[in-house]
């Protein structure tokens, strides 16, 4: 069955294609379509906190529609943290069953790969988009069963992905496989740095680095969001803070968005990855990208990064020879024909041929990205208390949500995949623009899901 005759498939499967009321605010509360377009004013029309990949792309998805926007970061540089190694993938492993979630996942992945290439295109003097393609090996019993079943579906296009045989897989990667496996051809690697540089070109952006947010405020008067900067020490006088007006405020800083009040409910938790590097002018350079149990990235001037590792039981942001011999033995079993097994990680790292950075990811429960209107908590609370005795109640009743305050967090460790896609939901919500998710993929990213769901199994 090809991608084009499963639409009256996917219609089955997804015809309840509906919003349910609480994921929307009250009618005569929802916000109106705003391009104010004044770039001298003090107040500006969107503030966004956080600078990483969910940060960049809202604020250059707002400003290409035209709204003044601050872009706000604690740290020295945008994308400096969890999206600050030094290439990223753009890697998905689809469910091998045709449901809401391959469909979320797909519709996601296609936009990105598209996004990216449009827009290296449009910064063709600055190089951080590479479409080498991606290969998901095989390389195990249950991969190659999840794999078969996936091809047997005939449900994506082969431009998307197709299955390859070991020789083809050689042949793409330069390195003698044992294996064949998933060809992405479309997808890629990004060099965040140079992404986001190009992203927040726009004249109609500001960023501030060195600048952290201690609360935000919302006054029904002047109908605006205040942002309040709190003084670093060493950086600024006590008396120097920055205050930022907006009538738009997104909270895009990842694990540390609930440190504001009106966010201390969102169920968000860090998981810490490390990312190994090795150079050497000896190892075979792959030429596209590799997934296994881990991930191996194309060479860049002879650093080979490979990893990553999944903690979720420690979040400093320090890096452990014990979690690069853990990515050493990953990709030995999952990739024996690149990395020999005499390799010696303790004289690499005093050679200082070895390094390793790390990253906090933001994930979730559910292990989709919150995006959308932040929720009244207690409210919520209150008009949905029925469901504690019967789910199926308050089908009539509509969510109550903060005037103008949106998040996107939540990307966990596919942060390619979701943000650009994510920020064009934002902009929707904001600008009045074309929505990039169906109703019911808008629903799966909801903020307020996370409320709905526990008032139902009884858990608040």
């Amino acid at each position: 069955m090809s991608f084009e005759k499963s639409k009256k498939l996917k219609t089955s499967i997804f015809a309840q294609n509906t919003s349910p009321k609480w994921s929307l605010p009250e009618p005569s509360k929802q916000l109106e379509p705003e391009n104010q377009n004044k770039t001298n004013s003090k107040v500006y029309d969107a503030v966004i906190i956080g600078a990483g990949l969910a940060g960049v792309t809202t604020a250059a998805s707002l400003a290409e529609k035209g709204l003044n926007v601050a872009l706000i970061d604690q740290q020295k540089r945008p994308v400096s943290e969890a999206s600050g190694q030094s290439q990223l993938a753009l890697y998905v492993k689809l469910p091998t069953e045709i449901n809401k979630t391959s469909d979320f996942i797909s519709h996601c992945t296609y936009f990105s790969q598209r996004y990216f290439e449009d827009k290296q295109n449009q910064y063709p003097d600055q190089h951080f988009w590479n479409k080498t393609g991606l290969l998901q090996l095989a390389w195990n019993n249950k991969e190659q069963e999840r794999h078969k079943k996936l091809i047997q579906n005939d449900y994506y296009p082969p431009k998307f992905v197709r299955d390859v045989t070991a020789i083809e897989a050689s042949e793409l990667s330069g390195i003698d496989m044992e294996c064949g496996g998933l060809w992405f051809e479309n997808s890629g690697w990004l060099e965040p740095d140079t992404f986001a540089t190009a992203s927040l070109s726009h004249p109609l952006i500001k960023v501030f680095t060195n600048t952290k947010i201690s609360n935000i405020t919302w006054s029904g008067t002047k109908q605006t969001w205040a942002a309040v900067s709190e003084s670093k020490s060493g950086e600024k006088k006590p008396t120097d803070k920055l205050n930022f007006d907006s009538k738009y405020l997104i909270i895009t800083n990842s694990n540390d968005a609930k440190r504001f009040e009106q966010l201390k409910h969102v169920p968000s938790k860090p998981l810490k990855g490390q990312v190994t590097s090795i150079h050497s002018n000896t190892l075979r350079p792959s030429k596209i990208i590799l997934c296994g149990e881990g991930y191996l990235c194309p060479p860049i001037n002879g650093w080979h990064h490979f990893g990553a590792t999944f903690d979720l039981t420690n979040t400093d942001d320090k890096t452990y020879l014990a979690d690069n011999l853990k990515n050493i033995e990953s990709i030995q079993k999952w990739l024996p024909s690149w990395l020999p097994e005499t390799t010696n990680a303790i004289k690499l790292t005093n050679e200082k041929k070895l390094t390793a950075n790390v990253g906090l990811r933001c994930t979730t429960p559910d292990y989709m990205p919150i995006i959308g209107r932040v929720p009244d908590y207690d409210e919520m609370l209150k008009r949905f208390a029925g469901l504690r005795k019967d789910a199926k109640s308050c089908k009539e009743v509509y969510g109550s949500y903060y005037p103008n305050l949106f998040m996107n967090i939540g990307h966990g460790s596919k942060g390619l995949v979701t943000t650009p896609i994510a920020a064009e939901l934002i902009s929707a919500l904001v600008t009045g623009s074309p929505n990039p998710f169906d109703t019911n993929q808008s629903t799966t990213v909801n903020p307020a899901r996370f409320i709905i769901r526990r008032l139902k199994q009884g858990k608040i």
